[in-house]
């Protein structure tokens, strides 16, 4: 088959720029380029970034521009000023350009970021949670909705405009490639100085995973939308960071991931994040298990109660003048375990029968409580440390390495909420899972702290269905401002 003339021109332009070059060098050039790639990537883990550039910049003679190609963050590396030395001294970094707006229960939601994925699972449940929170949220609340390039974006236009007489003047479409309606982990709302709203990015996801095609920075050149934009320096994702106007809650496995990625040592991944975040960052898990040795950085385990702090803690901000959280406990809900397995269909259409199901499910809530009790005690410590005022909600999760009866959601979370006002007064918006001894448990630990207590919707669907996606109400909706 002959290629076509525009296609041959364009492979004889690319050919004669590198005239000099045949196939098999362009081959071997990728091979060392991603063998130094590599070796690049591991001698952070172990070595401090200064180290690293300092070594490369002197053996292969670089300069910045080649050593961004090996993979070196540089704009990390200029913050060490003597760094061609191997010195660390002098490290700096300035303040961020951003803001962050007030947050919380008692903070107006006025524009809310959420996605549509490809996947059609997970299409429907964005839609359907969409539909839910037209219904609850107050009417100037606007819709930042990021859906595939290249898709019929009338046609849905057309289905979001019969969710609310407003809808077609309160939905923006945005499009952006994603995997996930997660829209929590990508960006974070922030202010420019003179106070518009604007996005926050991370510097990305892990290469390896599949998350890595939700990064935006990417697609997104000078503005999202309307948004102007910001670049984090750090990796993070959104469900692993709580702020409202008391602190900034971090879990420490971003803590690590930076510190393994970026070459840095545990002080300073935690100066950038004061630098970006706020001067009152403070980190969920242990925050001295891998702050030695660098090598034991190599063989990383996570340090947290969950793979995100927003799947235990909800930090609601000041209400009635004293900061109010949310925790997760096991302690509130395993009473209710065999109330709850005997009556429900939990434990029905397994592989097991019935009974037995029942005690397997019941021995795994127990021994998954067991395991993450010394993480959410500690977490009890700091923010009480803190000054919150505490609100146990009900947990009931088995170790998702463990669940073997995952064709059906059998966790059930309750920090996992939107906070805002509400009829100007300070809401906890949430999704019941359909469970009437827990989804009542939850209702008045809300309305412990203060709250209006406020159902998304009185099926427990939604609930379930995003749990088995490994996610909950706040995962997909990212308040911006």
């Amino acid at each position: 088959m002959t290629p076509p003339s525009d296609l041959r021109l364009h492979l004889r332009n690319i050919l004669e720029t590198n005239v000099s070059v045949t196939l098999p060098d362009l081959q071997q050039t990728a091979e060392l380029l991603a063998t130094l790639k590599s070796w690049v990537a591991d001698a952070l883990i172990d070595s401090h970034l200064v180290t690293v550039a300092a070594a490369v910049s002197e053996e292969l003679c670089c300069d910045m521009e080649s050593l961004q190609v090996l993979t070196i963050p540089v704009d990390i590396l200029s913050l060490f000023p003597d760094w061609r030395s191997g010195s660390r001294t002098g490290f700096a970094p300035q303040s961020a350009d951003w803001q962050f707006s007030p947050a919380g229960a008692g903070a107006p939601i006025q524009v809310v970021r959420l996605q549509l994925s490809p996947y059609s699972v997970t299409l429907s449940t964005a839609l359907l949670l969409i539909k839910e929170l037209f219904s609850v949220l107050d009417g100037e609340v606007q819709f930042q909705i990021a859906v595939e390039p290249g898709g019929d974006t009338e046609a849905l236009m057309q289905v979001l405009a019969t969710f609310h007489p407003d809808a077609a003047d309160r939905i923006t479409l945005l499009e952006l490639k994603t995997c996930s309606l997660f829209a929590q982990d990508n960006a974070r709302g922030v202010a420019t100085p003179d106070g518009q709203p604007a996005l926050l990015l991370p510097r990305g996801f892990r290469m390896q995973s599949e998350r890595n095609r939700d990064a935006l920075e990417q697609q997104v050149i000078d503005t999202h939308g309307s948004l102007p934009v910001y670049r984090s320096r750090l990796f993070w994702e959104g469900g692993n960071i709580l702020r409202d106007d008391t602190v900034c809650l971090i879990g420490a496995d971003t803590l690590y991931e930076n510190m393994r990625s970026l070459g840095l040592t545990a002080q300073e991944v935690i100066r950038l994040f004061e630098v970006e975040f706020g001067p009152t960052a403070t980190f969920l898990g242990s925050t001295s298990r891998y702050t030695g040795d660098r090598t034991v950085l190599r063989n990383f385990e996570s340090v947290q109660a969950s793979f995100h702090i927003d799947l235990d803690v909800s930090i609601l901000g000041r209400i009635n003048s004293l900061p109010q959280a949310l925790l997760a406990s096991a302690d509130l809900t395993l009473p209710y375990c065999k109330d709850i397995l005997h009556k429900s269909d939990l434990v029905r259409d397994h592989y097991l029968d019935d009974e037995s199901a029942g005690r397997m499910i019941e021995l795994e809530y127990k021994a998954f409580a067991e395991r993450r009790s010394e993480f959410l005690e500690q977490y009890q410590t700091i923010l009480k440390g803190c000054g919150y005022q505490i609100s146990p909600v009900p947990d009931m999760r088995i170790d998702p390495g463990e669940n073997i009866f995952s064709t059906r959601n059998l966790d059930f979370i309750y920090t996992n909420v939107l906070s805002g006002l509400k009829d100007n007064k300070p809401a906890i918006f949430y999704l019941p899972y359909g469970i009437p001894e827990l989804d009542t448990l939850a209702a008045r630990a809300y309305s412990d702290t203060g709250c209006q207590s406020i159902a998304i919707t009185n099926s427990g669907r939604l609930a379930n269905l995003l749990m088995l996606f490994r996610g909950g109400l706040r995962c997909a909706c990212s308040v911006i401002q």
